[in-house]
């Protein structure tokens, strides 16, 4: 009698897969990560699609002089179809957001190559940091500094975008996006918009049926002149980058949300 999981009634080899937590639609199964954890395959080599999300970047406070905090950068972030995953453990991190003018950290598997870059902080006074995806720069009166570089990694296609630069006139700039999202802005000061495809691939339906429905990866909104008050924080498991704290008070800066990572694989590879 074979036995269940592993092998099919036509002797065929099936994986067997555990850790995260575990959802379903009609043709996948899906292992969703939001926190640290692991990955086991046995049985047999998994395929599958994966979603990997870094933890985004911290927004500048507010110095209380007309300094206007940007926002962070979004985790990087990136997917990929048909990824093979060899019987074994896979240690998953995921990544922190950082807090007030800290990096994001990095969401990774195991030794894997693939993984996600942590998003760009933003420091109040100084330029864009660099990252999965660069964070705003600052604004004080007339001075607008430039954004930070996204994709600090060597990825086709990038896993992030650039922060906006300081608006000299009114804000600090906008986080940039991870994934295909969109650069920062410096001039209505929002963050870039995060995006539900790459490479050529949606992964909007893994998000509703995985349970993690907000839009991953945007980046944290640049803060207008003056007000005082603090940065909104990027949010649990959404890679959105910390907003920035206004100007003429001393509000903080918005922490990063973290990562997330979501395995897809077949019914059918079960």
């Amino acid at each position: 009698m074979p036995i269940l999981g592993i092998i099919a009634s036509a002797g065929k080899p099936r994986s067997v897969v555990t850790g995260g937590t575990l959802s379903s639609d009609a043709s996948f199964f899906y292992r969703t990560f939001t926190g640290n954890g692991t990955l086991g395959v046995t049985g047999a080599t998994l395929t599958a699609d994966v979603l990997v999300v870094a933890g985004a970047g911290g927004g500048a406070g507010s110095d209380g002089s007309n300094w206007c905090g940007a926002g962070g950068g979004a985790g990087g972030l990136r997917a990929a179809i048909s990824q093979l995953f060899s019987t074994g453990s896979y240690v998953i991190t995921i990544g922190a957001g950082g807090a007030q003018e800290a990096v994001g950290n990095n969401s990774t598997i195991g030794t894997l190559a693939f993984s996600s870059s942590g998003g760009g902080y933003a420091a109040t006074g100084n330029i864009g940091r660099p990252g999965g995806s660069g964070s705003g720069g600052s604004r004080h009166t007339s001075v607008s500094l430039p954004g930070g570089l996204g994709n600090i990694g060597s990825y086709t296609p990038s896993e992030g975008n650039n922060g906006g630069a300081g608006n000299g006139s009114n804000s600090g700039g906008g986080g940039g996006a991870g994934g295909v999202g969109t650069t920062g802005s410096g001039t209505t000061n929002p963050g870039g918009a995060g995006a539900d495809t790459y490479n050529g691939i949606n992964f909007s339906t893994w998000l509703t049926a995985a349970g993690a429905v907000a839009l991953p990866s945007a980046g944290g909104e640049g803060a207008a002149t003056t007000g005082g008050a603090s940065g909104t924080a990027g949010g649990a498991n959404t890679g959105k980058g910390g907003g920035g704290a206004q100007g003429d008070g001393t509000g903080l800066g918005g922490a990063g949300g973290s990562g997330i990572i979501i395995f897809r694989y077949l019914k059918t590879a079960v």
